[in-house]
C-alpha cells in the first residue's frame, strides 16, 4: 500500500508517520530532523529513515 501511496506524495519518516510532502512547512535538520506540517503538527523523522526522507524531498519538492 506504501507504494502506492508514494505515487501521490505520501512518505514514510517514521515507523509511526507516514505523510504528505504537500503538506510539510519547513524541515529542521537535527538527528533524525523534525518536519512542521503545515497544520502546526510538528513530527520526528527518523535517523533511520532521514537519508531517504531527504532525498524523495528533494526529487519532489524544491519548497522547503
Amino acid at each position: 500500500a506504501e507504494k502506492f501511496l508514494s505515487i501521490f506524495g505520501f512518505i514514510r519518516i517514521h515507523s509511526r508517520f507516514l505523510i504528505n510532502i504537500q503538506y510539510v512547512s519547513k524541515y529542521i535538520n537535527g538527528r533524525g530532523g523534525l518536519l512542521i506540517m503545515k497544520n502546526g503538527d510538528k513530527l520526528q523523522v527518523s535517523n533511520h529513515r532521514k537519508k531517504i526522507f531527504l532525498t524523495q524531498i528533494d526529487a519532489n519538492t524544491h519548497k522547503l
